[in-house]
């Protein structure tokens, strides 16, 4: 699978900030973000201009896969909600929206792959929701697996 990340030209390892949980929101701190590629169509850049946000950051931006043998979790559907159980935020932390311990994820799995269909089923989902994830979303956790690909 091939990702698009927006605002850079292309990948600097020593800028990478580790994945940190966000205290009150669903997305955590850090890591790199991208948006997949699914037959040509990049959603963020759709989702951007439709909602007329951040389009001077969209250039330049870079295309990028992961090596062979990445532990990628991928939603597809409300698989979120086993995310939760298996990853649940101490209580100790405060309140998030999805309650997802990303830090502790992290461990474990070098990057979330969330689809069109999965965020569909996870935006307004309950008990856990992926409300902010507003597209199809790669959040890649450990920087060793990022590849660079050619734009086609």
């Amino acid at each position: 699978m091939k990702f698009l990340h927006h605002g850079h030209a292309g990948f600097d390892v020593a800028r990478f900030r580790a994945v940190g949980n966000e205290p009150f929101f669903n997305k955590p701190r850090g890591g790199l973000w991208g948006s997949p590629l699914e037959n040509g169509t990049d959603e963020w850049e759709q989702w951007c201009r439709s909602e007329n946000f951040g389009t001077g950051r969209l250039e330049p931006h870079f295309d990028f896969g992961f090596v062979v043998g990445t532990q990628a979790y991928t939603i597809d559907n409300l698989d979120a909600e086993k995310l939760f159980h298996r990853f649940e935020v101490p209580s100790s932390f405060g309140p998030l929206t999805s309650g997802i311990d990303f830090e502790r994820m992290s461990l474990e799995y070098d990057a979330v792959i969330l689809t069109s269909r999965g965020q569909r089923a996870t935006r307004l989902s309950d008990p856990v929701g992926l409300y902010g994830w507003d597209v199809a979303s790669v959040l890649v956790m450990n920087p060793r697996v990022v590849v660079a690909t050619q734009e086609e």
